[in-house]
């Protein structure tokens, strides 16, 4: 976090400015060492939840002082300290929440007689007051971010409502306000689309849901920045061309062995930890040439971290090629071992596919 001294407000305490919130005031106090920061200069902090740190930001947090504890007589000796001064206070923090209650308002648009229509008008609402009753902004917000974010069914998400607040609202009221709240997410999630279109390089996946007793697939498209989730009742190429990504994206698509994305006109790697777990299990059948295909691939994977560790934007051709052919190699043997099974004389001509091993897959 960056922030930076707007000014000085007593000895070991400072009024620090920090972007990102509407005119916030944070005070800072120091317990001894001296801290140096000229005004208009920024530097850097951290902290967690400490009693050293007083926060005072409006609309957000805010500290609230106790009356005083008085010292009227020593604690040791009895004797009483009412006309000494005090020298300095020692100082314990509650953080607490004040009583949270739900709060209704209600407007009240005047009704009149028009004298030139004969007729009775009213006052316009504002534009997103549109029922007699209806939940605002902020209650629709939270009512999707349990439900949504932190994955609470909409029942427990009622039930949570009336604890706090005494108020139930019906599982249909937080299914509207996911509804509203997607809705009003809609340009993000252009934005979304079009950076991963744009990407040179991108991970596909999918997994499946159960929704209303039936299974349902999730689908996500990302990369180091950006992320797009997808729900579809299909796992293969509809499924994953419901956002239109992929269909549109020409670069390198990362990805498991199922067989829709192969039908996708970008370039195609396999997803390494996908194939180690694959190789693993090879492994645990007793082939050897899979274990050698793992430290291979491990191999290159080292020399890839550490090109990254070192800002290098590629391993050298030379250091590559001498990685690559023990995997090669070893996957030649493996091919070797497992040869693709092909279909008999007597059932050529016949639909289906001859069934090949798990190792041939």
């Amino acid at each position: 976090m960056t922030i930076s001294l707007a000014s000085s407000t007593g000895p070991r305490r400072f009024a620090i400015w920090q972007d990102g919130f509407p005119n916030p005031t944070i005070f800072f106090h120091s317990s001894g060492d001296s801290v140096s920061i000229a005004a208009g200069s920024h530097t850097h902090f951290s902290w967690g939840f400490s009693p050293a740190v007083s926060l005072a930001i409006p609309g957000r947090h805010y500290t609230r002082f106790s009356p005083a504890i008085p010292l009227e007589a020593c604690p040791d000796c009895g004797v009483d300290l009412r006309d000494q001064p005090v020298t300095a206070e020692e100082k314990r923090q509650v953080f607490d929440l004040p009583p949270i209650k739900l709060q209704v308002t209600e407007y009240q648009a005047a009704c009149k007689f028009c004298p030139n229509c004969r007729s009775r008008v009213t006052a316009q609402f504002p534009e997103n007051i549109t029922a007699p009753a209806q939940y605002g902004p902020a209650i629709q917000a939270t009512m999707a971010y349990l439900n949504v974010r932190q994955i609470i069914p909409c029942a427990r998400t009622a039930e949570i409502y009336q604890d706090l607040f005494h108020h139930r609202p019906s599982n249909g009221s937080v299914v509207q306000a996911v509804a509203k709240c997607a809705a009003q997410l809609t340009p993000a999630v252009d934005e979304i689309r079009a950076a991963l279109i744009q990407a040179p390089v991108l991970h596909a996946g999918e997994t499946e849901v159960r929704c209303e007793g039936k299974t349902r697939w999730l689908h996500v498209v990302s990369n180091a920045t950006h992320t797009l989730f997808s729900y579809s009742p299909k796992r293969g190429e509809e499924g994953i061309k419901v956002r239109q990504v992929l269909t549109e994206f020409s670069g390198n698509l990362i990805h498991d062995f199922w067989g829709a994305y192969d039908t996708l006109a970008c370039t195609h790697s396999r997803c390494n930890a996908h194939l180690l777990r694959e190789l693993t299990a090879c492994v645990e059948d007793g082939h050897l040439w899979a274990e050698n295909c793992i430290t291979a691939l491990l191999a290159m994977k080292q020399a890839a971290d550490q090109a990254r560790a070192n800002s290098e934007k590629f391993i050298d051709p030379a250091h590559r090629a001498r990685l690559q052919k023990p995997y090669d190699d070893w996957v030649a043997i493996g091919l070797k071992a497992h040869p693709k099974q092909r279909k008999p004389p007597y059932k050529q001509g016949r639909p289906g596919r001859v069934k090949q091993s798990t190792e041939t897959n």
